[in-house]
């Protein structure tokens, strides 16, 4: 068996990591059906990440077994979790060891549940939302950060208005394409997934073209 070098447990809404120990098991409960999912608007309290809505984000992450260094220069591991802000070390090497895709897919939950849905229910409380709408915000918070739906961003502001201006949405979250200084092509394309999300309900994954100043 594969050791992870940090256990991982859901404690309320938080994460308790434990760089000592290691994870067997990876827990069966995963994403089922929202409460509120189906052909109606909700709260973002009744709302939860689908499994959908988590399968598509794995297909923009992709899967890293061992610990390597992001477009941003930072730690990270199996589909998108950040060890730390910086450069991977032998140390993170040496902890981690090398994860599986089931473990991979169960911390970038651990990640979701903890850290990206409490900001959604925090940022935009009273802004309904369809299953595929909030599905959408998750996967561009788990690529850009909570912080652009608790503070200041065209999508929050869009989403705050009275009545909320949904449609503003997908042109805003084009807005997310910069790694540092750089247009990023593979930004710009799940960027564009994530507005044929909001707009369609639409999961598929796509393959556009990319602007000829994107790299």
């Amino acid at each position: 068996m594969l050791a992870l070098g940090l256990a991982l447990t859901i404690a309320g809404a938080g994460v308790v990591e434990s760089a000592s120990a290691a994870v067997a098991a990876v827990p069966s409960a995963l994403p089922g059906a929202s409460p509120a999912a189906g052909l109606f608007a909700a709260f973002p309290k009744d709302l939860d990440l689908s499994a959908a809505g988590l399968e598509y984000i794995l297909t923009w992450e992709g899967f890293r077994a061992t610990p390597y260094d992001d477009a941003t220069g930072n730690c990270t591991i199996g589909s998108g979790h950040l060890i730390h802000r910086s450069v991977c070390t032998d140390a993170d090497r040496l902890q981690w060891g090398t994860i599986t895709r089931d473990q991979a897919r169960f911390i970038a939950y651990v990640d979701i549940e903890s850290r990206i849905v409490p900001a959604i229910r925090t940022g935009i409380p009273s802004t309904p939302l369809f299953q595929h709408q909030f599905d959408t915000l998750v996967d561009w918070l788990y690529n850009v950060g909570p912080a652009y739906i608790t503070g200041q961003s065209s999508v929050r502001i869009a989403l705050l208005a009275l009545p909320p201006r949904y449609g503003d949405v997908p042109f805003a979250l084009l807005a997310y394409v910069y790694s540092g200084k750089s247009k990023m092509c593979g930004l710009y394309r799940r960027r564009i997934g994530d507005a044929t999300l909001w707009n369609t309900a639409s999961y598929a994954s796509n393959h556009a073209a990319c602007p000829q100043d994107y790299l």
